[in-house]
């Protein structure tokens, strides 16, 4: 019966081949191309429907991300998640008729997919950006100024000299598979960008046109959407490495995800991976910070599948050598998410908290690069240099320029402080800006 089927869907993929001169163009994954290749003369099979699945998920969401109009694969996701659980749940011969038409369905999801990509080729985006005149663009600037972290520089000011484009059109866009959170970063001619994807984790590009320099894959025993680690974190460029944090939701701190990983810069080859804790990939970030000399980063236990369920919040800082291989201190920020990311200095580290707190740490207990710093006696004394209450949650990463500290929180103000001593200099309500 099986092969009776695998006969019908080659037939029917070569009647939706038949007279087609459409070329190819690569999806920008070589993984999702390779099967787009075999599909037509090698159909989809028990032994590959699974993995087949999940590329094809992978290019449905990059298509998506592109602006492809994807309205005509509705009914076929619809009947993918009801066959999904015919075979996840059902045994013997109604498993094996469950198995069949899902092969069949992700021949025609394929198929589907290519008529969309090809129309958008044809017809772009499904809807069009605003593209300016052109008209008082400022001249001069400087086009060599580099993004190099999350919110340009040390201070996190998110300012830079160059000028920005003139027309607002797109110079390039690069598919990194699923939903992404993290921001990429810029230098040397270089964006370095993190990637949720299951087989390319992160990739380096060029700054002028997006083409791949090299894209790097964590491989993993266990194969599968909630197992395999994906990267939602920022890079971090340490000197010729780049650091990412891995994050998904099975296995918690035993699991395959909860590693820093570090790459090569130049060729994306893995260096090392070492733990850094189970991060799930619900709180859209997995935080890391890194000033050259330390590596700082939230921590905490969370695994939904032990009995009973462990589900301590990222309620910790660790702090560690660069290479995360020796630990410099380990500190309670309170009882609930450290979500925002660490912002570092030379001499310190500043972590806001979901409880509102915003900590300044000295990155060596005792010494805060402030000679004016009155430390006390007590180790913990000696590890804060000071914290601060604000009036709600402070989500985000911290502001740091000309020795202040700037950040928002989630009782609608927005502080100005004193880097050195932790004190108000202002605060205003924040309203319509």
């Amino acid at each position: 019966m099986f092969k009776k089927s695998i006969l019908l869907t080659f037939l029917f993929l070569a009647f939706l081949s038949y007279g087609q001169t459409t070329p190819f163009t690569s999806s920008g994954s070589q993984d999702i191309d390779l099967v787009r290749k075999e599909i037509s003369n090698s159909p989809t099979s028990f032994e590959n429907f699974r993995e087949r699945s999940v590329l094809m998920y992978m290019w449905v969401g990059s298509l998506q991300q592109l602006g492809a109009d994807l309205r005509s694969f509705y009914d076929i996701d619809t009947e993918y998640y009801r066959l999904e659980g015919k075979v996840n749940w059902s045994k013997n011969e109604a498993k094996n008729e469950a198995t069949e038409q899902i092969a069949q369905l992700i021949d025609k999801g394929f198929a589907k997919l290519e008529t969309i990509y090809n129309n958008f080729i044809t017809n772009g985006p499904a809807f069009k950006p605003y593209q300016s005149d052109g008209k008082d663009f400022p001249e001069g600037g400087n086009m060599n100024a580099e993004w190099p972290m999350f919110q340009a520089n040390e201070h996190n000011n998110g300012h830079t000299d160059a000028p920005g484009p003139r027309y607002g059109r797109t110079a390039w866009k690069f598919p990194v598979g699923l939903g992404w959170y993290s921001s990429p970063v810029v230098e040397d001619n270089r964006v370095y960008i993190a990637s949720p994807g299951m087989y390319a984790t992160s990739f380096c590009l060029d700054l002028d046109t997006g083409k791949e320099i090299w894209k790097s894959t964590q491989n993993h025993p266990l194969f599968g959407i909630y197992k395999y680690p994906a990267i939602l974190s920022t890079p971090v460029i340490q000197d010729d490495k780049i650091i990412l944090r891995e994050a998904n939701s099975h296995g918690g701190n035993e699991g395959q995800a909860r590693h820093l990983v570090y790459i090569d810069k130049k060729t994306g080859k893995t260096l090392s991976r070492s733990f850094a804790g189970h991060v799930d990939y619900r709180t859209q970030n997995a935080p890391v910070a890194s000033n050259g000399k330390y590596i700082v980063y939230p921590f905490g236990v969370a695994d939904i599948y032990k009995y009973p369920p462990i589900c301590q919040n990222l309620n910790r800082l660790i702090c560690k050598d660069k290479t995360n291989n020796k630990l410099i201190w380990d500190f309670n920020v309170g009882d609930i998410d450290a979500l925002a990311e660490p912002v570092m200095s030379e001499h310190q580290v500043f972590q806001g908290t979901m409880e509102g707190y915003l900590y300044a740490f000295n990155l060596k207990p005792g010494h805060s690069g402030h000679d004016t710093v009155e430390l006390g006696n007590t180790e913990e004394k000696q590890l804060i240099a000071w914290n601060f209450q604000a009036d709600g949650a402070i989500n985000t990463k911290v502001t740091r320029y000309n020795n202040r500290i700037y950040f928002g929180a989630n009782g609608g103000s927005v502080y100005c402080l004193d880097e050195q001593s932790g004190k108000l200099i202002w605060s205003k309500k924040s309203g319509p800006c």
